[in-house]
């Protein structure tokens, strides 16, 4: 594990305290590189997923520990992969609610995936979301426009 997975942010609003996590999770792209030539090494791709899993639990377990968090950023992995399922899915992805068709952030020369996310905790109300045109890098970023629910009495 590299150690810059992940960047935690306090903000600090006239209404609430907003945490946010900027993540960027380890990538399992070279493991299927590798499977592709033939030259694959089981406890390399095993010490990849292992990182993985880390890094998730790791952010989900700080996310899961905030009122009013937002988890953003490149997760390296699709909504229905294990990994997101396990660590993620108590969150809302902003896309599942108020984007508009696949939502591809990722194209490869084979296929389209979204691996990037934004995760919000319950507390949000999503007023729209989009993936936005390239900004020039091999991921195309996702926007959306949020609102802080009201603490109820």
């Amino acid at each position: 594990m590299g150690g810059a997975y992940a960047a935690f942010y306090r903000i600090e609003t006239e209404i609430k305290t907003i945490y946010l996590s900027n993540i960027h999770l380890d990538t399992p792209r070279i493991a299927f590189k590798y499977l592709l030539s033939n030259d694959l090494n089981y406890d390399w791709v095993e010490s990849i997923e292992n990182n993985r899993t880390i890094e998730a639990a790791l952010v989900s377990s700080w996310a899961k520990s905030k009122k009013n968090t937002i988890i953003a950023g490149d997760f390296n992995m699709a909504a229905d992969e294990n990994v997101y399922r396990e660590y993620f899915s108590s969150f809302t992805n902003v896309l599942n609610e108020s984007g508009v068709g696949f939502n591809y952030t990722k194209y490869t020369p084979i296929h389209g995936v979204r691996i990037d996310h934004i995760l919000v905790s319950d507390n949000f109300k999503i007023l729209d979301s989009k993936v936005l045109e390239s900004v020039g890098g091999d991921h195309l970023p996702v926007m959306t426009t949020l609102a802080i629910a009201p603490k109820i009495f």
